[in-house]
């Protein structure tokens, strides 16, 4: 494998869901069976950010009892309520306590772990309007994480942006013997050699060694070659008639833009959806029932106290310290595993399961690195689902869905459903996870500096086994062209002149001062980037840019000053750009370090380039 890279730092502090160990903070799993328990070690994935950054952890995170929940309302600590528009809001599950530490907008450069069994990373980002990532199951040790079900359970990310949580995997995804279901050495590389072949000469087929440096590059060239020749999957499966009109119009948009930048929409059939969230109610409770046996108040958990009692009647007085859904998914799970049902319920999931991953590795272009192409011979098993050959119907190389059939609802309306009502909100992201596949939850109607007040709406990038580092670059792109897509829609978004900023001269005594235009076009250029503030012009040269400024083209291109709220007194005083416009100023928001000035006068230029073009819509 190549060299391994230590990135760049995107991220000032960290938070950890409350069923990861740490030996600095009680872990409690949101139970009151461990409400005084206190781990002597940390987890793998604490010590290994430790190793290699000082970045502090700031405590944990509310999640439903044993990350069993979709809403992170079953916790002995009281739920958590997402407030957004004047509504008390759910934040998803379980690790809805993470999501709402990174959206907070009070905490900046916060970056969260939470756990992803079914969705409890990707629900949470959807409903918050932030970054949930699972990676590929096995790429982060499970070391310190209390577990739910063992063969679903996966370390995840929650961040404010793709960088970030590309820099937090990158700093803890080593091999880690203590846990079996790491991937080892020779199963990353053989996955490393899967990719090369699968993209001949090109470097982004090594998957396993994350350099955000490389990931940006990466980004970048998807942008300047328009992603051609990618080919993007749609399920039909996925449009069911639970799905929310906003949630299916934000999923169409982003369709059409990676359509309008050179993919090409290939429609695809994953017909064991429909079976995969009933296998994953079955098999996560009969792990689950399995994992919690332990805590009968004397190996793990807290005693209730003396009693006279004896026998199951002592156990169960322990045993009901467990909140109600925990108790429901225990019973289930027991009754599955038992003899009478086993063979009905249990061993059918599994195949169900089974069916899940072939769906998956039948549409995917690059084959899975951990199945040989001899499994999917399926003349000796009795499955009901004609599969044809490996290279069978449309190959893709990602699969883009919805996250969650819907927006984030109400407390409210939480209080009059049903618990297999709430099961229902994980049924786009439990197929993945029973595949043990990459996938990626981003906000698509939120932007920073957007007037809109919609609740959030994620979609979801999947992506074949271990190929996190694409996942994560295509989720990155589409972010970039929404954003894109946002900034010129807003160039010509038409606001009253009492909203427009008010002239000041922040550059008395300089050449080339501002002028109020005496009268104003009320067509405004619309608000200044993410982490940019006030728009302001001036057309002094290089030399005179005061510090910590920076500069960029004018963004989109202006011929004449009729349409800009600023005149200027010469737009053509650079006369390195020849007859260009002159120079747009943006002052850096904030602590801003002065070392992202060149960056952002690179973006600028990007912007500026891209804005240029793009075509109509349809």
């Amino acid at each position: 494998m190549s060299a391994w890279l230590v990135p760049s730092l995107r991220f000032r502090c960290l938070a950890i869901k409350d069923n990861i160990v740490t030996a600095s903070y009680p872990t409690t799993c949101g139970s009151k069976l461990l409400q005084d328990y206190q781990s002597p070690f940390g987890a793998w994935v604490t010590p290994a950010i430790n190793k290699r950054c000082t970045v502090p952890i700031t405590g944990k995170t509310k999640l439903d009892e044993f990350g069993m929940g979709s809403h992170s309302q079953n916790s002995s600590s009281g739920s958590v309520v997402f407030e957004f528009g004047g509504e008390s809001l759910s934040p998803g599950g379980s690790s809805g306590g993470s999501a709402l530490a990174v959206a907070d907008p009070a905490v900046p450069g916060v970056v969260a772990f939470g756990t992803d069994t079914g969705g409890s990373v990707r629900l949470p980002a959807a409903y918050t309007g932030v970054v949930g990532f699972k990676p590929s199951y096995g790429i982060l040790s499970r070391h310190g994480v209390v577990p739910y079900a063992n063969s679903l359970d996966t370390v995840g990310i929650l961040a404010r942006n793709v960088g970030a949580a590309a820099s937090l995997l990158s700093f803890s995804r080593d091999c880690d013997t203590r846990d079996p279901s790491t991937l080892s050495e020779e199963s990353r590389d053989r996955a490393h050699k899967v990719r090369a072949e699968a993209r001949p000469g090109k470097r982004g087929a090594d998957q396993l060694n994350i350099d955000p440096l490389s990931h940006r590059k990466r980004v970048l060239r998807y942008q300047q070659s328009g992603f051609s020749g990618m080919r993007i999957g749609v399920p039909v499966e996925y449009n069911i008639k639970e799905l929310a009109p906003e949630v299916k119009q934000a999923w169409h948009e982003a369709l059409w833009l990676l359509e309008q930048h050179g993919c090409t929409i290939v429609p695809i059939s994953l017909p064991s959806t429909k079976h995969a969230l009933s296998a994953y109610y079955v098999i996560a409770p009969a792990e689950a029932s399995s994992n919690l046996a332990k805590y009968d108040g004397v190996r793990y958990g807290t005693r209730r106290g003396q009693s006279d009692a004896i026998g199951k009647v002592l156990y169960s007085h322990t045993r009901g310290s467990f909140g109600e859904e925990v108790k429901r998914r225990i019973l289930l799970g027991s009754y599955t595993l038992s003899s009478d049902a086993i063979d009905n319920y249990f061993i059918k999931a599994q195949k169900v399961r089974r069916l899940v991953q072939r769906d998956f590795d039948r549409v995917f272009a690059i084959p899975n690195p951990l199945r040989d192409s001899t499994q999917y011979d399926l003349s000796d098993m009795d499955e009901s689902i004609l599969l044809q050959d490996k290279l069978g119907p449309p190959q893709v190389e990602f699969i883009v869905c919805p996250t969650t059939p819907t927006t984030s609802p109400t407390l409210e309306s939480l209080s009059k459903q049903t618990p297999v009502d709430s099961y229902m909100n994980d049924v786009f992201t439990v197929p993945a996870s029973l595949a043990g596949l990459p996938a990626i939850g981003i906000p698509f109607n939120q932007l920073a500096n957007s007037p809109r007040i919609d609740k959030p709406i994620g979609i979801q990038i999947i992506g074949q086994y271990s190929d996190d580092v694409q996942v994560l670059a295509v989720a990155d792109t589409l972010i970039s062209l929404q954003k894109l897509k946002s900034l010129k829609e807003e160039s010509t978004h038409e606001v009253e002149e009492a909203r427009l900023p008010v002239p000041t001269n922040h550059f008395e005594g300089h050449s080339g001062h501002l002028r109020v235009d005496p009268k104003p076009s009320i067509r405004h250029r619309g608000n200044a980037p993410r982490g940019l503030r006030g728009v302001r012009y001036h057309d002094v040269g290089p030399h005179h840019r005061p510090k910590g400024w920076a500069k960029g083209n004018l963004l989109p291109r202006v011929r004449t000053v009729k349409h800009d709220y600023w005149r200027r007194e010469n737009d053509t005083y650079n006369s390195k750009n020849g007859n260009r416009p002159s120079i747009r100023w943006w002052k850096v928001r904030g602590r801003t370090s002065p070392k992202r000035v060149p960056e952002i006068s690179t973006t600028l230029a990007k912007w500026e380039d891209d804005l240029s073009g793009g075509g109509s819509k349809p």
